[in-house]
């Protein structure tokens, strides 16, 4: 929370030559129409659809590298004289917590039409996830950005309800680039960046990636 190489087609033109021999005296007859060249071979016909493939996983392998590292810290302030939800710890009216995330061994491959990486995160130095987890491009359905204030305070009201009087400021504001399965499943994963350019080119490409993957089903 290693780049990989772009393997482009490889043509191979065999070139043949017929030796035999021939007497001092003879003649050579070049023929009016050459043979045709022989079919190229299942390793040779590599289908367009998988080159393309490869050339877009590795440039989502690019711009994830192999380590995202961000932190952020949010302000959460409640207008009500009640207690904050019980994630926001202590219960004042007005608190703050530190987050860190950090992505490693992060891989983008296109033989399994797959991302995998290591999600470790922390709230105010307490670890809170520490696993290892893997996108299945063939089973991503949406893939969306927002911003680390946006998606706080969208919980907040979750959290609080029609009554809710929680906002929150976030420094400094991350995009969270999401992967999501169908609605009400459990495949879910997100990244955050420092730039919104940046998420939005990554989502770009995996939306691409995900068409292809889909057509080699």
């Amino acid at each position: 929370m290693n780049p990989l190489p772009i393997h482009p087609r490889i043509v191979l033109i065999a070139l043949l030559a017929a030796l035999s021999g021939i007497s001092a005296g003879a003649q050579h007859q070049i023929p009016a129409n050459p043979p045709p060249s022989p079919p190229p071979t299942p390793a040779q016909a590599v289908r367009p659809e998988k080159t393309q493939l490869q050339e877009i996983m590795g440039l989502i392998q690019q711009e994830l590298g192999v380590r995202i590292e961000g932190s952020w810290t949010i302000y959460v302030h409640d207008s009500l004289e009640r207690p904050v939800h019980d994630l926001f710890k202590p219960r004042e009216r007005d608190t703050s917590m530190n987050d860190t995330v950090e992505y490693s061994n992060i891989a983008a491959d296109a033989g399994s039409c797959s991302i995998t990486f290591h999600l470790r995160t922390t709230r105010n130095g307490n670890l809170t996830n520490d696993s290892p987890f893997i996108v299945d491009l063939h089973n991503v359905q949406f893939v969306t950005v927002s911003t680390t204030k946006k998606e706080t305070n969208d919980y907040l009201f979750l959290a609080g309800g029609a009554s809710s009087r929680f906002t929150a400021e976030v420094t400094p504001d991350f995009f969270v680039l999401h992967v999501k399965g169908s609605p009400g499943s459990q495949d879910y994963s997100a990244f955050a960046f420092s730039s919104e350019e940046t998420a939005n080119r990554v989502a770009n490409l995996m939306n691409q990636a995900i068409q292809l993957c889909n057509k080699s089903k």
